[in-house]
């Protein structure tokens, strides 16, 4: 059995069977050389996980605020 890689491009949905060309195809999109469209999906990946990151510190603010704090109505005065 023989396997293929096809790589597709995430803004038109171009198909090829080369990394690098799809690289570049893909940094057109952006006008950008291969090597700043690898710095923008780096920058963009590390948008993704300070968003996942800070999502979950809220949650853990909020859980911890829920179980330790006990909110009444006089606590406004």
């Amino acid at each position: 059995m023989k396997e293929e890689t096809i790589y597709i491009c995430e803004t038109c949905g171009k198909r090829m069977k080369n990394q690098y060309d799809m690289k570049l195809h893909e940094a057109a999109h952006f006008d950008n050389t291969p090597e700043q469209y690898h710095k923008r999906m780096e920058l963009q990946n590390e948008v993704g996980q300070a968003a996942i990151a800070y999502s979950s510190a809220v949650k853990r603010l909020a859980d911890f605020e829920k179980d330790n704090i006990n909110f009444t109505e006089d606590d406004d005065e």
